[in-house]
């Protein structure tokens, strides 16, 4: 798959807090030439891989129940518990979990998920940020959203006789 490679710097106030080097992009389901075909005419994208948790699924687990996102385990969170969960838009950036390599309800270190945000042709973050990239939080957020639905997927909410919770945005 088409890959990118660049170094970003988070700002606040436009003071440098975090630099990452050599930050590894991957276009999975791409090809070069599909990428260019995509740049010169400004057409869709092509589809991706088919999803395992479609974004309605991610969408129940972030803003209702989350036993429509992971089944009957999770109903005890639908009303009384409280669970983790993501942000709702527009602060979610994942659009769907393409593949998981981990059994739900088990916690493994090994455990593995690809997901996939679809960065919209004019995303409001790029006006709010009077920056022309997207802003590294952004970056930062896609990336820890999977992990954060990935430790739900494991059962790590049931984990726990007490509500727990979890927060990256303003961390």
């Amino acid at each position: 798959a088409p890959s990118a490679f660049a170094n970003a710097i988070l700002l606040i106030d436009v003071k440098p807090i975090v630099a990452v080097e050599n930050l590894a992009v991957t276009f999975n389901g791409l090809s070069g030439s599909s990428i260019s075909s995509l740049w010169r005419d400004g057409g869709a994208a092509p589809p991706g891989p088919a999803a395992t948790y479609s974004r309605e699924r991610i969408l129940a687990y972030c803003l209702g129940k989350p036993s429509e996102a992971f089944g009957e385990p999770y109903r005890i969170f639908d009303s009384g518990r409280v669970i983790a969960r993501l942000p709702g838009p527009p602060f979610l950036f994942l659009d769907r979990v393409e593949s998981v390599d981990a059994e739900p309800w088990i916690l493994l270190t090994c455990a593995r998920a690809r997901g996939a945000y679809d960065v919209p042709s004019d995303p409001w973050y790029i006006a709010e940020s009077g920056q022309p990239e997207m802003p590294f939080a952004v970056l930062l957020e896609a990336a820890l959203q999977v992990c954060g639905w990935l430790a739900a997927q494991g059962g790590a909410a049931q984990r726990s006789p007490e509500d727990v919770s979890f927060r990256s945005l303003g961390g």
